[in-house]
This record gives structure tokens, sequence and C-alpha cells, in this order.
């Protein structure tokens, strides 16, 4: 929680397999999108959950979160070469934070 608050906006960038989407797909979430579960301890809290825990201590907690993730076949297999489509979502992302960077306002 103490890199996210104070911040005015947050950009997280991750890979994800939700199993409705082919690899390579960019997906573009908003706070709302994260839900609020929480984990067992504050180790394994969700980002939404702590989003959440901010506002209900009162903290500066981002007003703008945005969530790019890459849709991946698997993220527990380590040493695996990048797939050509998860390349190609990997360089969507990238212009998507030049844009955020900018101070664009994705759709």
């Amino acid at each position: 929680m103490d890199d996210i608050v104070g911040a005015d906006r947050l950009i997280l960038v991750d890979a994800i397999v939700t199993g409705r989407a082919a690899p390579g797909t960019v997906h573009v979430l908003r706070e709302e999108d994260l839900g609020e579960g929480y984990g067992a301890n504050p180790h394994t809290m969700s980002l939404g959950a702590a989003l959440a825990l901010a506002r209900q201590l009162g903290l500066d907690a981002p007003s703008e979160v945005v969530v790019l993730a890459v849709e991946a076949a698997d993220v527990e297999t380590f040493g695996a070469p990048m797939s050509e489509s998860v390349r190609q979502g990997v360089r969507e992302i990238a212009r998507l934070c030049e844009e955020l960077a900018r101070g664009s306002q994705l759709p």
C-alpha cells in the first residue's frame, strides 16, 4: 500500500489467464473490475482490497486505477519463450503505457 498512497494514477501491468480469451489478448481493467476479495492476511490482499482499505482508512489512494494485462497461455512455467501472440500483446500494452504517461485517457 505504501507504493500506491499519494499517487494520482496507478497503472499496473501484468499477465493474466482468464481462459476466456486467446493468448495475446490485451485486457484493460478499471478498479471496479477488480473486486475487493480479501486474502487470508495482508500479504495476500488483492489490489482491489488494498485500494478499498486505503480509502476506508482515509488514505490518499489513486483516483484512477488501470490494469493492463496480456492474456497468457501459462503463467506457471518459468523460462519458456513468449509466444508471438503474447509478444504482440506486450507491445500493445507498452504503447498503451506510453499513451497513459502522456496523459491520455483510455476508452
